[in-house]
């Protein structure tokens, strides 16, 4: 493809994250201060933004006491965040920054797909349709959330983890070493998506050393540079599941003896604002809370085996099945329904799904079955972490998401 192509889609798909970007920011639900963006993020970006440290200082947590982060939340939204706070406190900023980058990395994902001669433009189409459910592009343009930023990243590393290698420049080499680094600079659990996709690169057929390394290496110098800084802000050196410090907390909501009174219905934050994961007044620190509640969660999976059984159910229900929707805060009505944006996500991703098999028959291409491998192992990873924790109908749009874009390619280069 021309490089005048390339930056036709990117511009596009800049104009469609800056028009997004500032529709969900007029809808975004509370506070508009940066600030007090959801999920304790607000709290690292103001210390940031206002002293240059990378912590979340609470008074009176209403669960956990007095209390001081340093770990709990990965680095890329807030840091992103301290950034958007340079041009004013609104989340606005946020919004049109994160997805001003977001739908230009999805948009240049999509062009790089329309190499294969093979391309045709209805094999994107349920991509696009399963993106225009209201849930799922709310999902895509969200910022105080992690599955915003992974959908685009997880597609565009798909694709460049499995190139052929006559087709990776060196540009493209480095834009996977940095997707995956940022993968695990986001959420703790993305470290194994990343190392999936991190060694699939390694086995690409054909291509050289470096190339083959580099992805490995980024995601390895993130890894480590994280481990480093909690060690020297917190004392402890922490990568893989135990690099936030905020894992112990939401491992023990779903490992929990009230747990099974609101899962999958209801949303397990719902603990914490009744008392129902407090288990001590204070703590001594972060890591003191996640050692106890990690401890507490454990105790409970050894003593409660049939309801762990019984969760392990619902929570797969809910990752390949549930088509009711969770109510979250608010009352539960006494009839549920069905609804159709669930239903468009599980036929949606039964599809992916059932194309990336196909993608492993004989006679398919060797990208086709680079593909469906590595889009099988990414599903495997991404979902591990959330056996043992919970996992709502959000949780999976990224990973539906990218099973289409797999489809896509599979469809693009069914033979070599």
């Amino acid at each position: 493809m021309e490089r005048g192509r390339y930056w036709g889609w990117l511009v596009g798909g800049v104009l469609l994250g800056l028009v997004g970007g500032w529709f969900y920011a007029i809808r975004h639900p509370g506070s508009r201060d940066l600030y007090d963006l959801a999920y304790g993020f607000g709290a690292y970006i103001r210390e940031l933004a206002t002293h240059g440290a990378y912590r979340a200082v609470f008074e009176n947590h209403p669960t956990y006491g007095p209390i001081e982060f340093r770990t709990s939340r990965m680095p890329l939204i807030p840091v992103l965040g301290a950034f958007a706070s340079l041009f004013g406190r609104e989340v606005v900023w946020l919004y049109l920054i994160k997805n001003a980058a977001a739908l230009a990395l999805l948009a240049w994902a999509l062009a790089a797909a329309r190499e294969s001669s093979a391309f045709r433009a209805r094999y994107v189409l349920p991509l696009v349709v399963f993106l225009l459910v209201p849930t799922h592009a709310a999902v895509l343009f969200a910022v105080d959330f992690e599955e915003g930023y992974v959908l685009p990243l997880l597609c565009a590393s798909l694709l460049l983890a499995t190139l052929p290698a006559d087709r990776m420049t060196r540009g493209r080499v480095v834009g996977l070493a940095l997707a995956l680094a940022a993968m695990v600079l986001l959420k703790s659990s993305l470290l194994l998506v990343a190392g999936v996709l991190a060694v699939a690169a390694l086995l690409r057929p054909r291509a050289a050393g470096v190339s083959r390394a580099m992805p490995m290496l980024g995601l390895v110098a993130a890894s480590v540079a994280w481990g480093w800084f909690g060690f020297l802000a917190s004392g402890r050196w922490a990568i893989g599941g135990d690099a936030s410090s905020g894992n112990g907390p939401n491992f023990y909501k779903a490992n929990n003896p009230h747990t099974l009174d609101y899962y999958p219905l209801r949303h397990l934050d719902l603990l914490d604002e009744r008392g129902l994961t407090k288990i001590q007044a204070s703590y001594k620190d972060e890591w003191d809370l996640h050692d106890t509640t990690m401890r507490e969660g454990w105790e409970f999976r050894r003593d409660h085996p049939e309801a762990v059984g019984e969760m392990n159910r619902r929570k797969a229900f809910s990752m390949f099945l549930r088509t009711t929707p969770a109510y979250f805060m608010e009352p539960v009505p006494e009839r549920l329904g069905q609804d159709y944006r669930l239903w468009v996500a599980r036929l949606a991703q039964w599809l992916g799904l059932a194309v990336v098999v196909w993608g492993l028959l004989p006679r398919r291409s060797a990208m086709a079955r680079r593909v469906a491998l590595a889009t099988l192992g990414v599903y495997a990873a991404y979902l591990v972490p959330y056996v043992l924790g919970f996992v709502y109908e959000r949780h999976l749009t990224p990973l539906i998401a990218t099973s289409l874009f797999a489809a896509m390619l599979i469809w693009s280069n069914p033979r070599d």
